[in-house]
């Protein structure tokens, strides 16, 4: 009877979908698309782990093209934000809630906010070596020509 007590008890440790959220708002979609893979990964759902990682990776570098297309300047930066934030949100809740519950509910743990403000603050910091080094290729090549 013990055994079939630890045995429900979930294993790993996973990032809420309110914390995923408020980091794909707060430090882009690097963040949140880095929490989502963690969980598939505690999930046992490796498959789907390395689709987020080739998603996100798509999207970043979309998003940070947009800055190179000037007929999009006239759309404001927040707007981006809110998509992405919404389709995290939207696709974390279709993919990841219930076993997010499930595993909350047998006693599984997650990880920490603080955790995820270091997450984001990571996120931040490689989005801006990605955009500051682009401006610096693009006006290196400006120079040359």
């Amino acid at each position: 009877m013990k055994e079939d007590l630890i045995e429900d008890i979930a294993e790993g440790k996973v990032y809420t979908t309110r914390i995923i959220v408020i980091s794909t708002f707060f430090g882009s979609v690097l963040a949140g698309g880095f929490m989502v893979y963690q969980n598939f990964k505690t999930f046992g759902e490796h498959k789907k782990a390395g689709a987020t990682v080739l998603l996100t990776i798509a999207i970043t570098l979309a998003l940070m093209g947009t800055a190179f297309v000037p007929a999009l300047d006239k759309i404001p930066g927040f707007f981006f934000t809110i998509l992405i934030t919404l389709i995290v949100s939207l696709l974390t809740k279709r993919y990841q809630s219930r076993l997010i519950e499930k595993h909350i509910n047998t006693e599984g743990k997650t990880y920490s906010s603080g955790r995820a403000v270091l997450i984001c603050i990571i996120s931040i910091l490689l989005v801006a070596a990605f955009i500051l080094g682009a401006f610096f290729l693009q006006d290196a090549a400006i120079s040359e020509s």
